[in-house]
């Protein structure tokens, strides 16, 4: 691991204490993740210039890390029967054709589009996704957009 700069422990150390609380929640969970994105750019020597900039990135993670939780939370209270979701399971065949057209849908984009679309459809946060890229939240949906125009036409 690369030396870093003493504002990311900092905002380390304060995720960590937020995600150390005895009472699970949706922010508890957050901060976790945000504790290892954090840990992350260290190790890709990807660290902001500033701790107002870091702050910004970790802030714009936690808020929507803990919309995540809290949204995945609330459909399975919701909508999670495990009687229908057993009657409703797709067939051998929906799953082969559902196969079959994300074969033709990566055919038909680039692999930079592919792999962020991807990333989008297995549940990661736009800002989750900037930090990964070392991009900005605003230029990945702009990315993701983009991705999908192309592969709708």
């Amino acid at each position: 691991m690369t030396q870093a700069p003493a504002y990311v422990w900092e905002a380390y150390r304060r995720a960590q204490t937020i995600s150390g609380r005895t009472a699970v929640s949706n922010a508890t969970w957050a901060a976790d993740e945000a504790g290892d994105a954090i840990l992350d750019m260290v190790e890709r020597s990807a660290v902001p210039a500033s701790a107002a900039a870091l702050e910004a990135q970790v802030g714009n993670l936690l808020v929507n890390r803990a919309g995540k939780h809290r949204r995945r939370a609330a459909i399975k209270v919701v909508h999670y029967d495990p009687l229908h979701a057993r009657a409703n399971t797709p067939s051998f065949f929906d799953a082969v054709a559902a196969r079959s057209r994300l074969r033709e849908l990566e055919a038909a984009s680039r692999p930079a589009d592919w792999s962020l679309l991807v990333r989008v459809g297995m549940g990661g946060g736009m800002a989750e996704i900037a930090i990964a890229l070392g991009s900005t939240e605003t230029a990945v949906k702009k990315r993701v957009a983009r991705a999908r125009e192309r592969i709708a036409a």
